[in-house]
């Protein structure tokens, strides 16, 4: 930001004014018979004694004058990082492609572009980024609302295959594949820029998708933070620093997941052998006891496996009791017909919304390190059939020495006239 000239440049410009001013009343005092030499066929005028110091007076203002705005310049120059506004993602690509790509994904039922948990990942980032310029994406997918879930029989949700149409899966497989979609087509036409990622409940579980779907391409995403993840579970080697949920909490959608695969075993299971299997899955599920392989295949089935090439770049921030993120305690409730979906959800709503900057803090801190610890993002080169065309910038190096001139010779001008007056 260049600085107001009320508190930079006038102070600068009135001293040199002043000091010019207290040099002209010192230094031309009244001529006397002494300032004047004559000779029979000439009369000599002697230069008033104070010019040199007038001329150099004025110099100096004026160059002092100058240095405000080339400061100013200079520093308007610098990155401005994050300030650019979020744009939809449908219009991403009218975008000019950047350092770096932020997408972010709101939570169920909030609005656009990213809700508020987002939002304080993205201004928690900001803070301390100094990794060069940012530009922002937000993504556009329906968000639905969890309560949907409750809409449709539990017993049918684990049972019927395949699973019964509902408003929030329905939203998140959309989030994924578009989401999915965009990292490729953002790829393609910048190469070069690295991608950070944040998403919130069904946001965090739209960009597992996406990163499942796109297993094995690399797509520069440096950085994926999940915060309250529904398909969170124990044995992926994410990084987890920010959040108090032990080392075994699994998410609504993986329990969901591991219930359908694991309660029918076969098409000859009775209904009383499938009750069984379900209280025994939730319990195993609960206390961290089902084999990691057992839920991967389950996870993998449903696209919602984090790649194992991307666990170093992932970030998972959980709550204890956030149902969303840590759904062993409230579906072993449901289990036993203690309470409903819908009432758990309602229950621990205050948990699950409750991810402040103080929670979000560790994870922030260490994104920002890893991050700023990479190598400088390459300059794309110039296609060779459109060479750069030499325009000289307006505001270029070459335009302040002109000014600088300029300055100096009308100090010159201003000098010499003031010498010749002081002499008469």
């Amino acid at each position: 930001m260049v600085e107001p000239a009320s508190t930079f440049q006038q102070p600068l410009a009135m001293a040199g004014g002043l000091y010019a001013s207290s040099v002209v009343g010192a230094a031309l005092p009244r001529p006397t018979v002494d300032d004047v030499t004559s000779t029979p066929t000439t009369t000599r005028r002697r230069r008033a004694p104070g010019t040199p110091r007038v001329l150099a007076a004025l110099v100096l203002a004026g160059w002092l004058a100058l240095v405000p705005a080339t400061l100013g310049r200079a520093h308007a120059d610098q990155p401005t990082g994050w300030q650019e506004a979020p744009t939809a993602s449908s219009k991403a690509e009218e975008q000019p492609c950047s350092d770096y790509l932020f997408i972010g994904v709101r939570g169920s039922g909030e609005r656009a572009p990213y809700g508020p948990t987002v939002t304080r990942v993205r201004d928690g980032l900001a803070q301390e980024w100094k990794q060069g310029e940012v530009r922002q994406v937000w993504l556009e997918y329906p968000a639905g609302d969890p309560h949907t879930l409750s809409r449709v029989p539990l017993h049918q949700l684990i049972f019927e295959r395949p699973m019964p149409s509902t408003t929030y899966f329905d939203s998140a497989i959309s989030g994924g594949r578009t989401l999915a979609s965009l990292l490729v087509s953002e790829h393609a036409r910048c190469p070069h820029e690295r991608v950070v990622m944040a998403g919130f409940s069904q946001g965090a579980q739209v960009i597992t998708r996406a990163l499942a779907l796109n297993a094995g391409h690399p797509l520069n995403v440096v950085a994926s933070i999940l915060v309250g993840n529904p398909s969170h579970y124990p044995g992926q080697s994410v990084r987890e620093l920010s959040g108090d949920a032990n080392a075994y909490a699994t998410g609504l959608g993986a329990f969901l997941y591991v219930l359908r695969e694991q309660a029918r075993v076969g098409d000859q299971t009775s209904r009383n052998d499938a009750i069984r299997n379900l209280i025994k899955v939730t319990i195993e599920l609960s206390e961290g006891r089902m084999a990691t392989a057992t839920v991967r295949a389950a996870m993998l089935r449903e696209h919602a496996e984090i790649p194992p090439d991307s666990y170093a770049r992932t970030y998972s921030v959980c709550r204890a009791g956030d149902m969303v993120c840590d759904a062993g305690p409230a579906m072993a409730q449901i289990m036993v017909q203690n309470s409903t979906m819908a009432d758990e959800i309602d229950r621990t709503r205050p948990i699950h919304g409750n991810y402040s900057e103080a929670v979000l803090a560790p994870t922030l801190t260490e994104v920002n390190r890893f991050v700023g610890g990479l190598p400088p993002v390459p300059t794309p080169t110039p296609p060779p059939s459109a060479p750069p065309v030499p325009t000289p910038a307006p505001d270029d190096d070459t335009t302040w020495w002109w000014a600088a001139g300029a300055v100096a010779v009308v100090s010159l001008g201003l000098g010499w006239l003031l010498g010749r007056r002081s002499a008469r």
